[in-house]
């Protein structure tokens, strides 16, 4: 018989409008049925009829509908399901919900495009393999009552991330267009396999009259089930994390499909599939009965469950970072960029901050590709990856870039856009940069410029063929542009390997078997390492970068901060002042090391002796200097002149004060106003100006009026008299034992070490990645090298198989059940 459709009234169109919305926390499992539903027993006698009876007559023109078994009037579906619907309604309505007869008309939706086409709803729909669904003629729509029944209102998605339930459990679903595969789609979601597993039990229960609580009598055979797969992925998520940590490819060539042992264990399948079979080899039987006997489609060996679960490995090392830093509450951001292998621009992001054991860290927490290097790109990149973090940028109090104009332009640059949103934070140049281009400025004197070609143009010429290198049986560094050891380095490896290198580009003279081409260039180089010039230019240099290096290792360091910084830089200006300065000229030519008599021994193993160049027209007659520079003067007249005189005034004094000038000038410039924390912290008095600039600086996380700090700043001063305290220039020391009244100025103790000093951590990540993500591995992906980059440079980060797999199992479907 035909049934009469009924016109719904604006609060009847959805289920939702029956049934509160329940909130569930995020990131929540599906619970089991809660303990208080505990199935009762009807006597059998009880009519549906009479059951249905009990239900409000006015929910309903049709008491046989799924609608009317909710009460109108609660609109709680919640609550009615676990304490106002019988046992006996939810077997009805799984059962013997009323069905469409032959004559009723079902509805269609139009499907557009080039010819359009009707989409029916049919009886096929709501039965057989679809038997869970069951039209609603009240609703006008299909609805699944196992989820209706048993689901929660939100579950996780394949993200893992909380979502609300929609069509066919909160609404019915009308949309016919493609019913096919809506109905297919919804049968795989784990919500619904979970609620019909509910209803079968719920159903058993009910018909053998078994009264125990339904979360007690889930189905020990199920149970076992999900505990056996969980086992056959433990030593698949141990191998992902074997090889992330070692920084070991995955992937082959081919490694698709199912694994066979004796192929894989050979290596031609890739690292993976590899150790997976040498696992099996070494006799895990667990996993070989997996392998052997899976379906095809579920061995849960593929790239994509590969990057599922190496995301899963990384998101568990990032989450106790960031939870680090929450517990902090302040962070400093350091952000570099570089090329990858596949030619794309990688952003890479440090947070740098002081966790509860007051233990200074830079933790690397991901790369992030970015379309350009303009400053709107790389900003808008930095505050999505703090967002999906949680991280409240608010919280930040410190930018450390490198001097690119994308990232310190004070007009549009990064560090101006993100001082918008975060006012705290304040932008410092990389001191590791300022170094380095203190060293490329030094180039300005024309000898040590030509010094430095002619090392990189003699290195090159013996690196670049391995039967040159064989005759110089030395390793020679060419030094780099942005690694800032190196530098240094490439000049002292060179100085002590300076015989081996005339050795053999004199063997090479010497030697018919190079052409004539490489011997004019052995020559050519050997009488640019002969000229007297290059020698005390590289005496020089050897000189004064045996002090910053020992700077620049030192501003390598992560747990340093301002106060030890331009201390440190104080200690080496004053010693280079001291060289310039010396009116013995210990350091020229009196002491054992000094750099003429360094010199000379360059110029005996050369074979020469150090002369001044030929004058044609101008010599030096006079030299003065002062902290900021060197002043010669020149005549016309050829006046005899001594060769230590000469080279002292026209290379040694010259790069020294060169040096000393870009030194003070550079450091001044970009970060000395931030001394004024440690100001507040070592004066015996208290600077008002200081003061109000801090304050005015740091209001948001003080949290207080500017006597108050004014007032704990003069009861600090008193206290360091009577109570005696670490040396204030380990402020971490100081931060770590100062007593807990001081609440603002442990505020500003913790955000003068925050602050950073240079970008080293990113760099050192950017080395990572070229590990990681090498040329033969271009094409990985921002999340899968992210995720491998986590666990392989955060070793100290220990990773829980199992709490993997149980993110692993509510992330997605599966084609096994992984959910307990």
């Amino acid at each position: 018989m035909l049934r009469k459709k009924v016109c719904l009234t604006k609060d009847q169109s959805t289920l939702s409008n029956f049934f509160a919305k329940s909130q569930l926390p995020a990131n929540s499992q599906l619970p089991d049925i809660d303990s208080t539903d505990v199935v009762q027993h009807l006597e059998m006698d009880e009519s549906y009829d009479s059951i249905l009876s009990n239900t409000d007559s006015a929910s309903s023109n049709n008491p046989h509908d799924i609608v009317s078994i909710f009460s109108k009037t609660e609109y709680d579906w919640e609550r009615d399901r676990k304490k106002k619907i019988s046992d006996l309604q939810k077997q009805y309505l799984l059962l013997n919900h009323i069905m469409p007869d032959s004559n009723f008309k079902y509805p269609y939706s139009v499907r557009s495009g080039k010819c359009s086409q009707k989409v029916y709803l049919s009886l096929s729909h709501l039965t057989g393999k679809n038997h869970a669904f069951k039209y609603s003629f009240e609703m006008q729509g299909v609805v699944c009552v196992p989820c209706v029944l048993f689901a929660n209102i939100e579950v996780s998605n394949d993200r893992g991330k909380s979502t609300k339930l929609g069509a066919l459990v909160l609404h019915p679903f009308r949309n016919y267009k493609k019913v096919h595969e809506k109905l297919r789609d919804h049968l795989r979601k784990q919500y619904h396999v979970i609620s019909q597993e509910r209803a079968d039990l719920f159903l058993n229960h009910l018909v053998t009259g078994n009264s125990l609580s339904i979360i007690n009598q889930l189905s020990d055979t199920r149970r076992n089930q999900v505990l056996e797969n969980r086992q056959r992925l433990i030593p698949i998520v141990k191998t992902i994390i074997f090889c992330g940590r070692l920084g070991i490819a995955l992937r082959g060539h081919n490694d698709d499909g199912i694994i066979d042992i004796g192929t894989a264990i050979s290596g031609r399948e890739g690292n993976f599939r590899a150790l997976l079979a040498f696992r099996v080899d070494s006799g895990d039987s667990i996993l070989e009965e997996h392998l052997n006997n899976s379906n095809k489609n579920a061995t849960y060996v593929s790239k994509t469950i590969q990057n599922r679960l190496i995301k899963l490995c990384g998101d568990q090392v990032l989450e106790k970072i960031v939870d680090e830093v929450k517990e902090s509450i302040f962070f400093s951001i350091l952000a570099d960029e570089t090329t990858d292998s596949s030619h794309q621009e990688q952003l890479c992001i440090v947070l740098r901050y002081v966790s509860s054991d007051f233990v200074v860290k830079e933790e690397f927490v991901g790369f992030g590709s970015v379309d350009n290097l303009s400053a709107n790109s790389i900003t808008h990149e930095i505050l999505e990856r703090l967002g999906e973090m949680g991280l409240n940028i608010r919280n930040c109090v410190g930018q450390g870039y490198d001097g690119a104009s994308s990232f310190s332009g004070y007009l549009n640059g990064v560090a101006k856009q993100i001082k918008e949103s975060a006012p705290m934070a304040v932008y410092v140049h990389c001191a590791s940069h300022v170094l380095n281009l203190v060293l490329n400025e030094s180039s300005s004197v024309p000898s040590i410029r030509n010094m430095f070609d002619t090392i990189s143009n003699t290195i090159t010429f013996v690196n670049e063929s391995s039967k040159r290198k064989a005759v110089f049986h030395v390793n020679l560094i060419n030094y780099c542009t942005t690694r800032f050891i190196q530098r240094h380095d490439a000049i002292v490896r060179f100085s002590e390997n300076f015989e081996n290198v005339i050795h053999g580009l004199e063997d090479i003279l010497a030697d018919s078997e190079f052409n004539s081409k490489t011997r004019s260039l052995a020559l050519s180089h050997l009488n640019s390492l002969k000229d007297s010039t290059f020698l005390i230019a590289l005496a020089s240099a050897k000189k004064v970068m045996s002090l910053t290096m020992i700077l620049s290792r030192i501003l390598q360091q992560v747990n340093l901060d301002f106060c030890h910084v331009f201390a440190i830089l104080d200690a080496t200006i004053l010693e280079l002042q001291t060289m310039l300065d010396d009116k013995e000229e210990k350091d020229w030519n009196k002491l054992e090391n000094s750099v003429y008599k360094e010199a000379e021994r360059y110029a005996v193993i050369a074979g020469v002796i150090i002369t001044a160049p030929r004058q044609a027209s101008h010599h030096i007659q006079s030299v003065s200097y002062s902290q900021s520079a060197v002043q010669l003067t020149y005549i016309n007249e050829t006046i005899p002149i001594n060769t230590e005189q000469f080279f002292k005034c026209s290379v040694w004094y010259p790069f020294l004060s060169t040096v000393i000038d870009h030194l003070t000038k550079r450091f001044s410039k970009q970060s000395r106003s931030t001394l004024g924390l440690f100001k507040l912290i070592n004066s015996e008095s208290i600077d008002t100006d200081i003061l109000k600039e801090i304050y005015n600086m740091y209001e948001m996380a003080l949290n207080c009026q500017e006597e108050e700090l004014f007032q704990e700043l003069k009861l600090y001063q008193s206290y360091r008299k009577s109570i005696p305290l670490p040396d204030s220039l380990d402020i971490l020391h100081l931060l770590q034992h100062l007593s807990p009244i001081f609440t603002k100025l442990k505020i500003i103790l913790q955000i003068a070490v925050t602050l950073p000093i240079t970008t080293c951590s990113a760099e050192r990540s950017f080395s990572a990645m070229k590990i990681l993500k090498s040329y033969i591995r271009s094409t990985m992906t921002d999340d899968r090298l992210t995720g491998l980059a986590l666990m392989y440079i955060h070793k100290d980060i220990p990773l829980d198989v199992v709490k993997i797999i149980n993110t692993f199992a509510i992330s997605g479907d599966h084609r096994m059940n992984f959910v307990i």
